[in-house]
Formats: C-alpha cells, sequence, structure tokens
C-alpha cells in the first residue's frame, strides 16, 4: 500500500486481459482520504509480456520510413518551398507533419 501521492502502476481485469495504467493519488479534504487518479494507458498484459497502446506502437513505425529514391523526393520538396515556409511561419510545432 504506498503513501498519499505516490505514483505507480495499477492494473484492471476484464475477462482474461490485464491493462496497465499509471496510477497516483491526490488528497480529497472534503472525503478526508485519497483519492486514486489514473494518469496514462500503459498497455495490456499478455502471456508474451506488455504489448503498449495502438497509437504508441504507430507512432514507433513511422519513425522508421525511408525514402527509397531521391529525384522525385527531392523535386517535390523544392518545388514546395514556399508552402513549407509558409507551414513553419504558421505551426512551428508541427509543420513536418503537414508538409
Amino acid at each position: 500500500m504506498g503513501t498519499q501521492g505516490e505514483e505507480g502502476d495499477g492494473d484492471q481485469e476484464d475477462g482474461n486481459n490485464f491493462y496497465l495504467y499509471k496510477v497516483t493519488s491526490v488528497w480529497d479534504k472534503d472525503k478526508g482520504r485519497a483519492k486514486k487518479t489514473t494518469q496514462k494507458f500503459l498497455g495490456t498484459i499478455t502471456p508474451d509480456g506488455l504489448v503498449e497502446p495502438r497509437h504508441e506502437r504507430m507512432e514507433a513505425s513511422l519513425n522508421n520510413i525511408a525514402v527509397k529514391e531521391f529525384g522525385a523526393t527531392n523535386f517535390l520538396l523544392e518545388a514546395n518551398d514556399d508552402i513549407k515556409e509558409r507551414l513553419k511561419a504558421l505551426y512551428p510545432d508541427t509543420w513536418k507533419e503537414l508538409f
């Protein structure tokens, strides 16, 4: 049993599946006790181990994309340089995903 304000992992069972969450506790002064708050879904526990959430697996697979040719891609990047600069100015944090 943890102390108030301590972070940790929690699991919930649904049939044969277990789901792992990051949980913490926050003091509820009205009730005079700690209240568990779920912060993040960490994945599903299977006999083979932890399976990360689908969106995290998708993000990881997107990082492994590589360009196998050069000419056409380079032409398109240079031909649309003005669009890229506008996106950089309007969306400095996400322009790469948009372009």
